[in-house]
C-alpha cells in the first residue's frame, strides 16, 4: 500500500510519459555507508559491501558480525551488548583456536617482502615444511623481547628493558597460549563497522591483566 502511494506521488510530479514502477518491495534496508548495506526482503537477508563480507575476518568474528546484523534487522538492539560480551568471553577463553585464525596463502612475495606482516609470517613458518602456494592458518600470540633488539643502543636510563610484541603462531602449534588483548581488541573493532547506525560507545573496552 505504501509502495503504491509513493509510486502515485512520484508519477504526479514527473512529466507525462515518465512513469515510475517498483519491481519489488524491501521491508528493511540498513545503509552503513556507501555501497555497504543490509537488505531484508521478508525472507532472506542480503549483504552488500566489503565491510559486511570481509574475507579476512576470522570465522568467530564473522559469526559475531552476523549476530549483530540479525539484531539490527529484527529490532533486537537491546541484545547487542549481550552479544558483544559473549564474544569478549570467547576471546578470553580460546581452546579451539581454528575459529580465531586468519587464513594466509604463501606466495613468493611473502618471502621477499620486508613488511612486518610478511616477515612475521615467515618467522611463524620457520622449521615447517610449508612452501609457496600453501595455505596456512595463523593465530596471534605475543612474545617478550629485549629492547636492544629494537633499539640497537639499548634502552635509555629509566626506560623499561623489555617489550611485549604481537607475533604469529601456526594453528597446529597452538598450546593454549595466545594474545588475549589482541582478540579482545578485535571484538571491539568489529563493532565499529556499525558505528554509523548504532552508538558503539556502549561497548566497553577491556584491558586484559597480564
Amino acid at each position: 500500500e505504501e509502495t503504491n502511494k509513493l509510486t502515485k506521488e512520484l508519477n504526479s510530479i514527473f512529466p507525462k510519459g515518465i512513469n515510475w514502477e517498483f519491481e519489488f518491495n524491501i521491508p528493511r534496508m540498513i545503509v552503513l555507508r556507501t555501497k555497504n548495506y543490509i537488505m531484508y526482503d521478508g525472507k532472506k537477508i542480503k549483504l552488500k559491501g566489503s565491510g559486511l563480507k570481509s574475507s579476512t575476518l576470522e570465522p568467530e568474528l564473522k559469526n559475531m558480525l552476523n549476530e549483530f546484523i540479525d539484531a539490527l534487522v529484527f529490532d533486537k538492539l537491546d541484545t547487542l551488548p549481550e552479544i558483544y560480551n559473549k564474544y569478549i568471553q570467547k576471546a578470553l577463553n580460546i581452546t579451539d583456536v581454528k575459529s580465531w585464525c586468519t587464513k594466509k596463502t604463501l606466495s613468493p612475495t611473502t618471502y621477499k617482502s620486508e613488511r612486518k606482516n610478511e616477515t612475521d609470517i615467515v618467522d611463524a613458518i620457520k622449521g615447517s615444511e610449508y612452501k609457496s602456494g600453501d595455505r596456512i592458518y595463523l593465530f596471534a600470540k605475543s612474545k617478550v623481547i629485549e629492547l636492544d633488539e629494537v633499539y640497537k643502543a639499548g634502552p635509555k636510563k629509566g626506560q623499561q628493558k623489555t617489550k611485549k610484541v604481537k607475533v604469529y603462531g601456526l594453528m597446529e602449534n597452538f598450546d593454549g597460549e595466545y594474545d588475549k588483548q589482541c582478540y579482545v581488541d578485535k571484538v571491539l573493532t568489529t563493532t565499529k563497522r556499525f558505528s554509523t547506525v548504532i552508538d558503539t560507545s556502549i561497548f566497553k573496552k577491556y584491558e586484559v591483566e597480564e
